[in-house]
Formats: structure tokens, C-alpha cells, sequence
């Protein structure tokens, strides 16, 4: 809205609709956790997610770096990347050279109920694009109960102004704060707030989109027929 507003399309009753998440994804408790974790094969205690298209512009490359710093002298933490796309032998490759491609799981491209598993499970959802308007993959972990490093691309920002600091953003291709972020997370392991949960409801649920989408229709509607 900001941008169009910039540009001169300024509407007196425009407003913002974010995209819904499905209701598959929602918090957890630890027990339930734990079974997904063994359910999806995890042995690991602590889990990194990132789900985006193998594409240069998800920013792969500089997450599997910051992950190889992290893992380096531990084996209590794996990598997941849900995804699939051209880059995919590269980062392959990319794991192997640095050692650490026992540890991260390429999970492929996945249904929605198997990323929702994936997104409670995770201790931190790793964001690293160069490029994002507002990632509806990162509410979706929000929605879980699960933190986001982001880089510091538009939606990025603009999910930390939403959300505090249950979204923590980091510079676009810097590996060593990237790899900060994500071992403090990793290191002191938390759920989000019961804010954000609400938030989430309040605004990126199937229901709350309907409601405003419905609400833009009837008022539109009603000044037709004035």
C-alpha cells in the first residue's frame, strides 16, 4: 500500500488484506512435537527450516554457509529445506563441500500438512531471500509457533513490524550474521508469543481474509448503488 500510495494511487478506502495460511498450521505442545520430530525421521534436537523454490533469489546458498558455521563441533542440529528448483545439485553440492551434507534434508517439494509438520517442529525458520514481498511461508511458522530470521528484504521488515521480535532480521547475503541469528535461536530455543499467535488468527487466517475480503465487497457494493 505504501508503494502504491507512492506512486500516486492513494484510495480513500484502501486498505491491506494479507494472504490466508491454512489451518493446518497452529502450535504445538512439546510432546506433540516430539512425535512429529520421530515421525519425520529427525533425531536431532534442534531443527533450522527454511521453505522457499531452490532459486537464486531465496538465498539458499548463504543459509547452508551460515548452517555449516553452526554445525561445525556439534551434531545436535539439522537443516531442513523444503523446496524444489534448479539449484537444487548446486546446494547439494554445496552441503557436501562443507561437510555438512549428512545434516541437512533436501525434503523436496511437499504437501502443505507435511510443512506444517515441519514448521512445529522447527526451533527457528530461516528467511534468507534477497527478494520477498510479504512470505506467507513465514506466517505460516509464525502461525506454528515458531520464530523467523529474516533478511532484511520489504517483507522481511515488514513482518518484524508486525511482530517484534519473533521476527528477527539480519542483512541480505551476510553469512556470519545470518549464522548468529540462527545459533542464538538454536542455542536459547522459544516459541513465539501468545501476541503473535493472536495476530496470525486476527489477520492471516482463512476466516479473518474472507471477513475482510467479504467487507471490501459490501462497501464497494454499497457505494454502487448510491
Amino acid at each position: 500500500m505504501e508503494h502504491a500510495i507512492d506512486a500516486g494511487l492513494r484510495h480513500p478506502r484502501g486498505q491491506v488484506v494479507y494472504p490466508a495460511i491454512g489451518s493446518a498450521f497452529g502450535p504445538r505442545d512439546d510432546a506433540a512435537r516430539e512425535g512429529l520430530r520421530a515421525a519425520l525421521g529427525i533425531s536431532e534436537p534442534r531443527v533450522i527450516l527454511n521453505v522457499k523454490r531452490l532459486h537464486e533469489l531465496a538465498g539458499q546458498q548463504y543459509l547452508i554457509e551460515a548452517f555449516a558455521r553452526i554445525a561445525r563441533g556439534r551434531s545436535d542440529v539439522r537443516l531442513v529445506v523444503c523446496g524444489a528448483g534448479p539449484l537444487r545439485d548446486s546446494l547439494q553440492t554445496l552441503a557436501k563441500d562443507r561437510g555438512v551434507d549428512g545434516r541437512v534434508t533436501f525434503a523436496g517439494l511437499v504437501d502443505n500438512p507435511v510443512v506444517a509438520q515441519y514448521a512445529a517442529v522447527a526451533d527457528v525458520f530461516a528467511l534468507p531471500s534477497l527478494l520477498e514481498a510479504l512470505p506467507t511461508v513465514a506466517v505460516e511458522a509464525l502461525a506454528s509457533g515458531t520464530p523467523v530470521v529474516s533478511a532484511d528484504h520489504p517483507g522481511g521488515v515488514e513482518l518484524h513490524e508486525l511482530f517484534g521480535e519473533d521476527v528477527r532480521v539480519v542483512p541480505r547475503t551476510n553469512v556470519d550474521r545470518l549464522a548468529d541469528a540462527l545459533l542464538d535461536a538454536i542455542d536459547r530455543p522459544r516459541r513465539v508469543s501468545a501476541v503473535t499467535l493472536d495476530l496470525t488468527r486476527r489477520h492471516f487466517s482463512v476466516a479473518a481474509v474472507t471477513d475482510a475480503y467479504s467487507a471490501l465487497y459490501e462497501s464497494s457494493l454499497a457505494q454502487d448503488l448510491q
